[in-house]
């Protein structure tokens, strides 16, 4: 029932912590195993899976949890966090896109959108983001972050210099 599974998701963090990453998988299988539609359930099993090097079984459990997530614009970006660190720009900008048609202006998911957007070399989009970002919230230094990261993308050190200095 749901104390196994609970029992279960406290072992995945505990072998883990302790670099465990097999025994965290096996528990991880087993919460899965009897929960498989559960958020934390399937966001445990993602992160057992990529810290066992099983990447493509990582990124269809990131798939599944932002399937379940549905409206949730937190999860949704904790799910996106997950799939950038996992090397799948694909799969963060379409729960970032979801993150951010759930909760428009959503900081925290066009940030991490600019940051994917970069990654995946669409420098121009990433450009037109950050400079929303900071005519909206011109008093936050997120926007001019973002823009210094985009100008050192752009090889303008000078002009990245200029905006991390905002």
């Amino acid at each position: 029932g749901p104390k196994r599974v609970a029992a279960a998701l406290k072992l995945v963090e505990f072998h883990t912590r302790r670099k465990q990453a097999g025994m965290a998988l096996e528990a991880a299988k087993f919460a899965h195993s009897k929960a498989p539609e559960d958020f934390e359930t399937l966001v445990a099993y993602a992160k057992a899976k990529l810290a066992a090097n099983d990447v493509t079984g990582g990124r269809i459990a990131l798939k599944d949890a932002g399937r379940v997530a549905e409206n949730d614009a937190d999860r949704l970006l904790g799910v996106a966090l997950l799939q950038n660190l996992a090397g799948d720009a694909g799969g963060a900008l379409y729960t970032l896109d979801k993150a951010l048609s759930a909760q428009p202006g959503f900081l925290a998911a066009e940030a991490l959108l600019v940051e994917v957007e970069l990654r995946q070399g669409d420098v121009a989009k990433a450009e037109r983001r950050a400079a929303g970002i900071t005519a909206r919230e011109p008093r936050r230094a997120i926007g001019f972050s973002l823009l210094g990261d985009v100008f050192s993308a752009k090889a303008q050190p000078a002009a990245a210099v200029d905006a991390y200095r905002k």
